[in-house]
């Protein structure tokens, strides 16, 4: 099927849409049809610009749906905002019931690349539990980066009044860090709260350390491979302590949803393979003890650990971690 022909089936069933025990699957053959008619003209080299005009009908249509209006137009600014991820772990539909938009966000919160964002929270709470709760007397320090609204560990927040651990947490906006306050309200003396590009405030993030544990999320899914390399230098050789863990997850290459995310959203992943995430951290395999990759239940995500070695890290701060602005 060519992608005009592709297109018109798509938008035909969209305007013609009327709810019926079939209409989800439906909804479904003709979103797989689209995209599989824009990989075929990408791997045929048309450019493109020449696709997003082919596809504009289907992007018009897409965009009934209040989820997938937010992937084209980020109204935060940048992709992958936190209010975007909370969506995605609440899969709470917001489009009219019985209508094609609402199918098609029925379709999108419940596909295997929303299911990695679930499954990659779920991971990064058991990285923390085991940290900090395990022990409950241990003085655990944990730095969350790219916090957005804390969704790992505000599932822990009750049982963390139990715990000695400090938590400091940075996102670059403002609105996620308030977020994570709001919703961290029986740990507030356990956490620091820092806004800003970690890049930028190294110094102060060192001060609050060093940390048993740092996660940085889903944030090399959007560095290029100079700031990928930057950031584990930092973390591994300004922050981590030793025989700390540092982790972080990205899209591996062959992501099977980057058509639908790059076309008919707007959102782009910087994929990587376990090769590519062993090159970010050459630089820095004098301070690096283990290295382990492995993927989450979809295949998508590779969460990668790395630890660590036992040599001198940085000196842990008499700094006790506050709720700062």
């Amino acid at each position: 099927m060519n992608l005009t022909e592709a297109v018109h089936r798509f938008a035909s069933y969209a305007e013609s849409f009327h709810d019926s025990p079939t209409a989800y699957h439906m909804v479904g053959a003709v979103i797989r049809n689209l995209v599989a008619a824009i990989s075929a003209c990408e791997l045929d080299g048309i450019e493109r610009s020449c696709i997003l005009r082919e596809i504009a009908p289907a992007r018009a249509i897409h965009s009934r749906s209040p989820f997938v209006k937010r992937l084209q137009d980020w109204p935060r600014g940048y992709p992958g905002d936190w209010e975007t991820v909370e969506w995605l772990i609440s899969q709470r539909n917001q489009a009219p019931s019985g209508t094609f938009e609402h199918c098609l966000e029925t379709h999108l919160l419940g596909c295997l690349m929303a299911q990695q964002h679930r499954n990659k929270v779920v991971h990064q709470m058991q990285l923390i539990f085991n940290a900090a709760f395990v022990d409950p007397a241990a003085h655990t320090r944990i730095l969350i980066v790219a916090s957005g609204a804390a969704p790992d560990l505000r599932q822990l927040a009750v049982p963390a009044t139990k715990t000695m651990s400090a938590f400091v947490l940075n996102d670059s906006d403002p609105t996620a860090i308030e977020a994570a306050r709001q919703r961290l309200t029986p740990i507030l003396d356990r956490c620091t709260f820092v806004t800003g590009n970690v890049l930028a405030l190294t110094s102060r993030l060192s001060a609050l350390g060093p940390y048993e544990l740092i996660l940085a999320g889903g944030s090399f899914d959007y560095l290029d491979d100079r700031a990928a390399t930057l950031l584990c230098r930092v973390m591994l050789t300004k922050l981590l302590a030793s025989d700390g863990m540092f982790y972080f997850s990205n899209v591996a290459r062959g992501n099977p949803y980057r058509y639908w995310l790059e076309y008919l959203a707007d959102w782009k992943l910087l994929e990587r393979s376990e090769n590519d995430v062993r090159s970010l951290l050459e630089p820095c395999r004098n301070y690096i003890s283990e290295v382990s990759i492995e993927r989450d239940a979809t295949g998508i995500s590779m969460l990668s650990h790395v630890t660590r070695n036992g040599k001198e890290g940085p000196q842990k701060s008499r700094t006790t971690p506050r709720t700062v602005p």
